[in-house]
């Protein structure tokens, strides 16, 4: 699962690289519009915002009204933050149901139809395991019997909702919940939000590697990002262009655990409570950032095979997985029936794609 500002973190900055898309200008508008570009360090990674205006002033008060949005969601669904509601939650839940905000509760719904959709690969229930294997961190691997502990008390399952109060019960004592595979792409469907409200109609955010492409950049059909591959973010793999869509990417590049020598991966199955083995890389490609971000941690857990039966049966979903080849430093490409829809390209040094 992906957690900002720990050692579970499976996005960056660099895994995606945004760029504007080269193709045939059109001719610009009466008021040709200007670029903005701010960044804030939010949910323990950064956030960059590029937007498009006509008026210089409006823009900056739009991104400084999103930055605040996420600022704002951040108090809401943060582990690390004392006072935030979700650590209340934690708290509480095993003792009795607790009221949440509008915000908490839809974003716990998400997660649990997520959870549901990908059979228990993506789980936000899974906080138990990842602070098990912290202890990772000074070389040593955790202890058989707390895995079986922690193991016992995840599964969304036993994470009770009532929409009609908003109430959250975890039946389980012991239970915990973290947003981080979750909680950027919410935030940033909400930046979003705020910046079509605040007459936005071209900007592109990035979230600690977590994209979201709002319109396109003024006189281009699409903005065009870049797919580093997962052996070496250095190279690009795959070039794809996207117009009002959310960017996700699960790869164990940036931050793994090294014990007794041995390289582990840093993404943990919620399954078997153990990191996941292959080495390859999930992009998801959806309308909103929450389905994207969701997405890519489940489709990476479940592995190519049945990531690809899933993605195959969600048509309006793109997912493009990438793993090492046997022949030399080739990679294969796989891509499921939703990339139809997107324009893209994987770099010629790199085995032909398949779509299935």
């Amino acid at each position: 699962m992906k957690v900002a500002g720990s050692m579970f973190l499976i996005i960056s900055v660099s895994v995606l690289r945004p760029c504007a898309a080269a193709s045939s200008p059109v001719p610009s508008p009466p008021h040709p519009a200007s670029s903005v570009t701010r960044a804030q360090y939010l949910m323990g990674t950064v956030c960059e915002m590029t937007a498009f205006g006509s008026e210089g002033a409006q823009t900056v008060a739009a991104l400084s009204e999103a930055f605040a949005e996420i600022a704002r969601l951040e108090e809401v669904m943060s582990n690390y933050r004392d006072h935030s509601e979700l650590v209340a939650l934690n708290r509480q839940a095993s003792q009795h149901p607790v009221r949440c905000s509008e915000d908490l509760f839809a974003v716990l719904a998400a997660s649990v139809h997520y959870s549901r959709l990908t059979q228990g690969a993506f789980d936000v229930t899974v906080a138990p395991l990842m602070q098990t294997w912290h202890i990772a961190r000074t070389g040593r691997w955790p202890q058989t019997v707390d895995l079986a502990q922690a193991l016992a008390v995840v599964g969304s399952d036993a994470l009770g909702l009532s929409p009609e109060t908003r109430e959250v019960r975890f039946l389980k004592a012991g239970m915990a919940v973290d947003l981080g595979g979750i909680g950027k792409g919410y935030a940033l469907d909400a930046a979003a939000n705020v910046l079509r409200r605040r007459g936005i109609t071209s900007a592109l955010m990035n979230f600690g590697g977590e994209l979201y492409a709002l319109g396109a950049p003024p006189g281009q059909p699409a903005w065009e990002l870049t797919i580093a591959d997962p052996r070496d973010e250095r190279r690009t793999a795959v070039r794809l262009w996207v117009a009002d869509r959310a960017v996700s990417t699960s790869a164990q590049t940036q931050r793994f655990m090294a014990i007794e020598g041995k390289r582990i991966g840093h993404i943990i199955d919620p399954h078997t409570g153990q990191p996941v083995s292959w080495e390859g890389s999930v992009t998801v490609v959806a309308a909103d950032g929450t389905t994207a971000d969701a997405l890519s941690t489940g489709l990476f857990v479940l592995g190519v095979r049945e990531g690809l039966g899933l993605a195959n049966r969600l048509p309006e979903v793109g997912a493009i997985f990438l793993e090492p080849a046997h022949q030399g430093h080739q990679l294969k490409v796989t891509m499921s029936r939703g990339c139809t829809q997107l324009k893209m390209r994987p770099a010629k040094n790199f085995l032909k794609e398949e779509r299935t």
